[in-house]
């Protein structure tokens, strides 16, 4: 009931009608087998199109294939090893690559470089390969080291051999110089290896940088698996030019990276020359230095200066404790000896005292007791025996005199001796206070001892460590070799190889077939031809009353699709199924087959007709089609007949 309802009745959703209330239903999708089946016809109608394009697409491909030239290949092998670090016994520097990036191949990084633009320009250069010999295109053999600028792309260059010398031109300019020599032209320079079997030749000059290209896209290169070995290999057109352009490769690859690696080494080994030199002057500037204050501390190192110190320091208590100890002792004897007379004990002591090592050692007091000694013995002589002289004998009082005066210079001397271990005493304290001055200054004079000692074992172990690698970089500078060893030169190919003919065709086969279905559907879509029922629909936007299928007839003159289509079946339904149609069959199938299809489609178109005359009335139909032999005239007299049936039945 919605569907009936005017717009003002919608509603309205910010002021606009809801599409939802509008399309309550989604359209139903395609099927798949129904987008098959078009797919199908739309081939069945144009497969004539499509045919054509795709013969026209094998055609091209055949004729191109035709017309190519043979393509050799030659092969070359190679393997990526360091032969300088074996030459030298390992004593190379160990490469850091690995411990950087583990995941780099050593073998592929040799390959990228191997396929590198430089190694090509160098080829290039080498083989001559951006002179051209006029008029074939082909690279002239014996031309080598060729350079060319930007300025001379394009030029013609003349050549004119003689025995001995060749003469070039270009422009107003001529060059001429022996076979083996280099030849001078504005923009140019190349070398004529040997004169060729011709008088004179003509080059054109290509542009350097579009032959390499081409050189690095032709280089292929394979490394096999798990091992170091590459196999190297080049296409050309020429079986020669492919053989002289990958041997020349895998050798300028080989001087290059030898090259390289030389360079290499010898920045590395000047690198350690110059960091040793800047190392040892400063082991020297440090070993002054430690030499500097280990004279001024007149010791060979604090350590053993605190030593010796320490062991001056246990001699002077152990002195001065003797020393002591004999001053006690003498003070105690001199000071016996200094009372007053006790009889025989004064001679006693005295003699002790005389036999003491301190005073015994005393030269002037050894003389005055030896003296003192002789006084007394002569004393004796006189005063004993059966002669002995009295006391008061002149003699006797004078050798008393003599005594005692002996006695009085011994005492005085052994005082003298005491003064003397005094002062003996007085310096060994004087010397102990300067030790253990000393001793406090050590630990600040050892800690600059260790650190001018620690600074000069230092630069001398990097001294060591850089000699050592100065070594090592000079057996491996001169050890040298490269990473690459030529194994086997590429040999002359014996025959073309294989230019994909069969995927070629297959793909222009493809080819062709995708084409042709986009220009049959492009003829489909984009041409004024109704062929379908909802093509129809959609371009005139009026009710479908009625579907009348194909109607068969004797004639194929007459009726609506008359002859019909040979490849529907001819069948019509009747009250038991379907049963074949005759060739006497009409086309006013309302009447002579009221039960088919085609009548019951005529029933439904006139039901629709009456419907539709309910809102506006009909009085007249035209029946209207866009050719002649349509079905418009078996059209109207079944819809007549069809209106006649029903007022039949309706009165």
């Amino acid at each position: 009931m919605s569907d009936l309802l005017p717009a003002s009745h919608w509603p309205e959703r910010n002021g606009t009608p809801d599409a939802g209330m509008l399309n309550t239903h989604s359209p139903e999708p395609e099927s798949v087998l129904k987008l098959l089946l078009g797919f199908a016809a739309l081939i069945r109608r144009h497969l004539l199109i499509i045919l054509v394009i795709t013969a026209a697409s094998v055609a091209y491909v055949a004729y191109k294939m035709r017309h190519e030239l043979p393509v050799y290949k030659a092969n070359a092998v190679i393997r990526l090893t360091d032969k300088g670090r074996e030459l030298s016994g390992r004593l190379g520097p160990t490469p850091t690559i690995s411990s950087v990036r583990p995941y780099t191949d050593p073998v592929l990084s040799l390959i990228q470089v191997l396929q590198s633009r430089g190694v090509a320009e160098e080829v290039v250069a080498r083989e001559a390969l951006q002179l051209r010999r006029l008029p074939s295109g082909a690279p002239v053999p014996w031309v080598t080291e060729a350079r060319t600028t930007v300025a001379a792309v394009g030029d013609t260059i003349s050549l004119q051999f003689s025995d001995s010398t060749v003469t070039a031109r270009l422009g107003g300019m001529q060059s001429t110089a022996r076979y083996g020599a280099p030849l001078q032209l504005p923009g140019v320079q190349f070398t004529v290896v040997a004169r060729p079997a011709i008088a004179t030749a003509q080059l054109l000059v290509l542009p350097a940088d579009k032959v390499a290209s081409d050189v690095k896209n032709n280089l292929q290169a394979l490394p096999r698996e798990r091992t170091d070995v590459v196999d190297v290999s080049y296409a050309a057109t020429d079986p020669q030019i492919a053989q002289h352009i990958v041997n020349r490769a895998v050798e300028v690859f080989q001087s290059l990276n030898a090259s390289t690696t030389k360079q290499e080494s010898v920045r590395r080994r000047q690198f350690i020359e110059q960091q040793l030199q800047k190392v040892e002057l400063m082991l020297q500037d440090a070993q002054d230095a430690y030499n500097t204050f280990r004279s001024r501390q007149k010791v060979y190192s604090s350590q053993d200066k605190f030593k010796a110190q320490q062991s001056d320091l246990a001699s002077i208590d152990l002195r001065r404790q003797e020393l002591d100890a004999d001053r006690r002792t003498y003070g105690s004897l001199l000071g016996a000896l200094r009372q007053p007379h006790q009889g025989g004990l004064s001679s006693e002591r005295l003699a002790t005292l005389a036999a003491s090592p301190g005073i015994a050692d005393n030269a002037v007091v050894s003389r005055l007791f030896a003296q003192l000694t002789q006084y007394r013995a002569s004393r004796d002589s006189l005063v004993t025996g059966s002669w002995g002289r009295a006391a008061a004998n002149p003699d006797v009082k004078r050798l008393d005199a003599l005594i005692a005066a002996a006695e009085s210079s011994v005492v005085d001397a052994v005082g003298a001796q005491v003064s003397v271990l005094d002062a003996r005493i007085a310096a060994l304290d004087t010397l102990k206070g300067r030790v253990g001055q000393e001793l406090t200054t050590l630990p600040a004079i050892e800690a600059r001892e260790t650190a001018l000692l620690t600074q000069v074992d230092t630069y001398r172990r990097e001294a060591l460590r850089l000699r050592d690698e100065l070594q090592s970089a000079q057996i491996a500078e001169a050890a040298e070799a490269g990473q690459v060893d030529i194994v086997d030169l590429a040999t002359l190919p014996g025959g073309p190889i294989g230019n994909g003919r069969t995927p070629k065709l297959i793909f222009s086969i493809i080819v062709g077939l995708g084409l042709g279905t986009a220009a049959a559907y492009v003829l489909e879509n984009h041409r004024s031809v109704i062929r379908r029922r909802d093509e129809l629909e959609k371009l005139i936007p009026l009710p479908n009353l009625a579907l009348v299928p194909q109607i068969r007839g004797t004639s194929n003159t007459q009726g609506l699709l008359a002859g019909g289509n040979r490849l529907m079946p001819r069948f019509a339904r009747n009250g038991n199924g379907h049963s074949r149609l005759s060739e006497e069959t009409t086309e006013l199938v309302t009447l002579s087959d009221s039960r088919s299809s085609g009548a019951e489609a005529y029933r439904t178109l006139r039901t629709n007709l009456l419907f539709s005359a309910a809102v506006h009335a009909v009085r007249r139909i035209v029946v209207t089609s866009p050719g002649p032999e349509e079905g418009k005239s078996t059209t109207a007299a079944n819809l007549a007949i069809a209106y006649a049936q029903h007022a039949i039945v309706f009165f």
